[in-house]
């Protein structure tokens, strides 16, 4: 289908379907795709990092309030 092209009602209608039918498709692409992103394995960091705060110099750990636990993603 060509744009700026009148077609009928039922060619509009065929096209919106066939249209439909592939968003639909990267839809559970995409979550299937998310779902094993979250199935990646986990990494544990074992260097000790210190950065520079406002608040002086400060570890990993101690710039999360308490939070045992840091999930980054980083896809190059």
């Amino acid at each position: 289908m060509h744009r700026n092209k009148i077609v009928s009602r039922e060619d509009w209608f065929q096209a919106h379907k066939a249209h439909l039918a592939r968003e639909k498709e990267l839809t559970r692409l995409r979550e299937r795709i998310a779902a094993e992103r979250r199935e990646l394995p986990w990494l544990k960091i074992r260097k000790d990092y210190v950065f520079e705060t406002g608040q002086g110099p400060k570890r990993l750990a101690d710039l999360f309030a308490g939070n045992s636990q840091l999930i980054v993603y980083h896809f190059m």
